[in-house]
């Protein structure tokens, strides 16, 4: 009897014992759910808040100029752009070569006295200048108009007019001249050389010693050239010389266009300005 009560208490603490594990074993498992999602709930905060931490307010960004709107960044564009077009402007609206005018003439043969590079030369109006696609517009008493490109261009008189009108008088008066007159500075194409035409030569004349031999001499010419043009100008065409004539006075520089023992050659002439002394 002692033995089986024995027995059966031992089976009941066994059993007791079991219980108590599985109930321990339910009671670990639930604390283990609860704290994973604690755990886990942490970590979605945790993570929300370096997000929202690593993510830029309104009050972080700066926004850079111009860049708020199209038009505006358009508008910064054409203002940059500006200077460039107008230097763009200014480079064609310029000019192809250098001009002066040093003489206008508003007699029944109006014409204007304009020099480039030391050359002088008369032009009427509706003329091109010195070959150019520039094209002498109007001319008035100080000024003149030329029309390039499309575009007008003003050229106002530099020094006295040199086109001031002259009697007849005057004029014969440069054949009267002697060399020591004439000196340095040619106011006919005689001053300097005699042209004289020959049947033989249709495009060109023969050469001589003029008013003044020290001008024949430092131009370098010598008798019996072939003198074909003076200032781009034909020597054998009447109108063209006419216009050597009228300008000669009034260059700083007088070039020939020489044909001598069958060659080319082009010789200068340089005159120096009314302004210089020159002492002997």
């Amino acid at each position: 009897m002692g033995q089986k009560f024995s027995t059966a208490g031992l089976l009941l603490c066994l059993l007791a014992a079991v219980i108590y594990s599985l109930v321990s074993l339910h009671e670990d498992e639930q604390r283990g759910l609860s704290y994973s999602s604690y755990s886990g709930s942490t970590d979605d905060t945790t993570r929300s808040a370096r997000l929202s931490a690593s993510r830029p307010t309104s009050a972080q960004y700066t926004v850079p100029a111009n860049t708020g709107n199209r038009a505006g960044s358009a508008n910064n564009i054409a203002a940059n752009n500006k200077p460039e077009q107008n230097s763009n402007a200014q480079s064609q609206s310029r000019l192809p070569i250098s001009l002066k005018l040093i003489g206008t003439n508003q007699s029944a043969r109006s014409s204007a006295l304009i020099e480039s590079q030391g050359i002088a030369e008369e032009f009427a109006l509706g003329e091109l200048i010195f070959n150019w696609p520039i094209q002498l517009v109007t001319i008035e008493s100080e000024q003149v108009s030329v029309g390039f490109d499309n575009q007008i261009f003003v050229l106002n008189l530099v020094g006295p007019n040199l086109l001031a009108k002259e009697t007849q008088e005057e004029a014969f008066d440069f054949y009267r001249m002697s060399a020591e007159d004439i000196g340095t500075r040619p106011k006919i194409i005689e001053h300097i050389v005699n042209l004289t035409p020959t049947d033989f030569i249709a495009d060109g004349m023969i050469a001589s010693v003029g008013m003044n031999p020290s001008l024949f001499a430092q131009a370098g010419l010598q008798e019996d050239d072939v003198i074909k043009m003076i200032n781009g100008k034909r020597v054998t065409v009447e109108d063209e010389l006419a216009d050597v004539q009228s300008s000669l006075q009034h260059s700083s520089t007088i070039v020939f266009t020489v044909e001598r023992k069958g060659r080319m050659i082009t010789l200068y002439l340089d005159i120096p300005s009314e302004a210089l002394t020159i002492t002997r």
